[in-house]
């Protein structure tokens, strides 16, 4: 088990000031034998894997960019975040846990309960069976 109290996850885009660089792919990567999000190959297996309280940030850092007042897929902050990650899995280049969080989003949207079997491939996000619940509405798991 691992449990995190408070943590404080941040992913900001900056307009970079170098030019772009040409990447230069290994011959696995362009016959999509290399693993995209672990190239290491590393494997993590937990029991449970439990956020108390946390944050998560990803917005534009452009000083022209305004967010919506409203909900903005571009400024998006949730707080009072709450995980609970059961039989996690990071392996090969997938992501797989049984999951149940609650948050609140900077626009006021407040996700009660999100729950669901959960797998994260290089191609997909999937969330199968599926319960979610914010302050005013229900898409349960049938």
């Amino acid at each position: 088990m691992l449990e995190m109290d408070k943590p404080f996850f941040s992913m900001m885009n900056f307009k970079g000031l170098q030019p772009q660089k040409k990447i230069i792919h290994s011959k696995q990567e362009k016959k999509g034998k290399s693993l995209y999000f672990n190239s290491a190959g590393i494997r993590i297996s937990l029991d449970s894997l439990q956020l108390i309280n946390g944050d998560f940030v990803m917005m534009q850092h452009d000083s022209s960019y305004k967010p919506f007042p409203g909900f903005d897929a571009e400024d998006l902050q949730f707080h009072h975040l709450n995980l609970s990650a059961g039989k996690f899995l990071f392996n090969q280049d997938t992501i797989t846990a049984k999951l149940a969080l609650s948050t609140v989003e900077r626009s006021g949207l407040d996700i009660k309960n999100l729950s669901a079997d959960f797998r994260l491939t290089p191609k997909i996000m999937e969330f199968n069976h599926l319960d979610l619940r914010t302050a005013n509405s229900h898409l349960p798991h049938d």
